[in-house]
């Protein structure tokens, strides 16, 4: 996956298509968010004792990070990305894969070519519904 979406839907658009009671949605005043990088908050859904719950989370795995050289701490490294054959297996993200999975509502998503600086190009995730007139964005399954 790439690691640059967005997500301007309104919160009463997203209410209607994951079927959440209004008191479900613990996102506050949720206004369009337009470039999500890892480590910035964004809307999931979880399911919570059966009900489907909207809710803010930090995107990415924050794992410990020490200095070879010094011993020091430093900033933990975010980690946005498994490979499919290790997501069972890898210790990072098992317990995760087993009993946290979400839904991460996107609108568009970028993909970068190049580097220093990196361009980004992009895509609309809106799938237009011929029998209504709205659109669908793009729901990335994930682990949270």
């Amino acid at each position: 996956m790439c690691n640059l979406y967005s997500m301007t839907m309104p919160l009463d658009a997203m209410r209607h298509m994951f079927d959440f009671e209004p008191d479900r949605a613990g996102v506050g005043n949720l206004e369009p968010l337009r470039a999500i990088w890892p480590k910035n908050e964004a809307p999931i859904v979880l399911i919570d004792d059966g009900d489907r719950e909207l809710v803010r989370a930090s995107w990415g795995f924050l794992t410990p990070n020490k200095s070879k050289k010094t011993g020091k701490w430093l900033k933990p490294k975010p980690w946005n990305n498994t490979r499919d054959d290790k997501v069972r297996s890898a210790p990072l993200w098992r317990d995760s894969f087993e009993t946290r999975r979400c839904l991460v509502p996107a609108t568009a998503y970028a993909e970068a070519t190049g580097r220093n600086p990196a361009t980004y190009h992009w895509a609309n995730c809106h799938l237009a519904l011929k029998s209504e007139n709205a659109s669908v964005p793009k729901i990335f399954g994930t682990l949270n």
